[in-house]
């Protein structure tokens, strides 16, 4: 048998090489070329800004259990509908929905795999966030009536009332509590693996914890403090720090008196007494403007009271020529209790007793759209033309914040109405 020569071995694969070097050199760039792609593919998509699976999310909280099972009453619960990125009202537990022209009746069909008993359960449990509503269940259709037409029923029932939250809570003590993704197939999504959440028993417990990078969100009344690591986080709440002018008292009747007063023009000549609650923010917004009127020349008294006397007794009777009042739309956007004509008398609650169709028209608008997004546009329009007529004007709308670590992406929440509402949209959260 003939054996192969090492050495004539090597010097014939050495003139393939060179014979076929070109070859060689090409299919080399191109597995160069494939390799680089594929890896630059893993690469980018490790570093990609899209939010991705996982992760464990930690916060503080000043309290102890009854604080952290309020928070887990959030995120453990989803509404019927939710609020879209874009502000849309879209489907959460129905398949479809209807009302009829009244709009004092309501037929949500629900989705397959959820448990239609329970959801009229909670909902019927939760009346009073309803209008005291009856709910009566036709199969897998929730049947909703209500005592008074009510175009906003769709959007109150983004609230989280019922069991298909993004989590379920797993465990709680007295200091901590363990919230892990709700693996129910209709529960809603969510990308965090875990939240847990640690009571502390001061602030200054939670600013330590939050400083050492213990805990990964906060929130502290202190708005000047902010750890390394750490951004503030501000969004804003449906409440607005108004003045009113009663419309239908003196010097207030006079549309061009009112203007002066609005713009703190000098030369009104009348006097007049601002009335406004002792407690903040209301006290020191009235003597702004009160010490802004004075020094336009105009003659206003300060008439303080605590905030309860002007709530239950003042304002329902009118008995003011100013205010300095806090206008809270809720969770559904609706400012018709407060500027529409037909809310002038006792019990409603048109402070000013303007009657005009332009505000008419406006809060015809939005009541007629459920996008969040277009209904806060055109609250801002209502609040420009209230001012344009001399009836009011928004002094401030409250903001809140709270701090999270720069390791997580944040989404704001649609519809906030306290700090505590940051846990809105807490399915959305992911880890960097």
């Amino acid at each position: 048998m003939n054996r192969l020569n090492p050495k004539l071995l090597w010097q014939r694969l050495g003139e393939l090489v060179v014979h076929y070097e070109k070859v060689l050199l090409a299919l080399l760039s191109v597995i160069i070329v494939l390799s680089g792609t594929f890896w630059y593919r893993q690469f980018s998509h490790l570093q990609t800004d899209q939010p991705t699976a996982g992760g464990t999310y930690v916060e503080g909280i000043v309290g102890a259990r009854d604080e952290m099972q309020a928070v887990a009453a959030k995120i453990t619960k989803t509404g019927l509908f939710v609020i879209g990125s874009d502000g849309s009202l879209q489907n959460q537990l129905v398949s479809s929905w209807q009302a009829n022209d009244t709009k004092d009746e309501y037929r949500f069909t629900l989705i397959d795999g959820v448990d239609a008993q329970a959801i009229q359960t909670d909902l019927s449990d939760n009346a009073d966030a309803i209008d005291q509503a009856t709910v009566e269940l036709e199969g897998q259709v929730l049947v909703v009536r209500l005592p008074s037409a009510n175009p906003d029923l769709p959007l109150l029932l983004t609230q989280p009332l019922f069991d298909y939250g993004p989590y379920k809570l797993s465990k709680i003590t007295n200091e901590t509590a363990i919230l892990t993704r709700n693996s129910a197939a209709q529960a809603a999504p969510a990308y965090l693996n875990k939240i847990v959440l640690h009571a502390f028993p001061d602030e200054n417990s939670l600013k330590d914890a939050l400083a050492k990078h213990r805990v990964d969100g906060g929130y502290t009344q202190d708005q000047s403090f902010l750890p390394s690591n750490f951004t503030r986080q501000e969004f804003s709440e449906p409440l607005y720090y108004a003045l009113i002018l009663n419309v239908n008292r003196a010097p207030f009747r006079d549309p061009d008196y009112r203007h002066q007063v609005l713009s703190a023009q000098a030369g009104a000549k009348s006097s007049f007494s601002l009335t406004y609650p002792s407690e903040e923010p209301y006290h020191t917004l009235g003597d702004n403007l009160i010490k802004s009127w004075q020094n336009a020349g105009l003659t206003v008294t300060a008439d303080i009271h605590p905030l309860e006397e002007i709530e239950q007794t003042i304002a329902p009777s009118r008995n003011f020529q100013a205010i300095i009042t806090g206008v809270t739309y809720g969770s559904e956007l609706d400012p018709y209790y407060l500027w529409d004509s037909s809310q002038i008398r006792p019990p409603g609650n048109n402070l000013s007793g303007a009657k005009d169709d332009r505000i008419d028209g406006i809060i015809s608008q939005i009541r007629a759209t459920y996008n969040v997004n277009e209904r806060q546009n055109l609250i801002a329009s209502l609040n420009t033309v209230v001012e344009e007529q001399g009836i009011a004007v928004i002094l401030q709308q409250e903001k809140t914040s709270f701090l999270l670590s720069n390791h997580f992406r944040f989404v704001a929440p649609p519809i906030a109405l306290s700090p505590l509402d940051h846990w809105q949209a807490i399915g959305l959260w992911s880890a960097k």
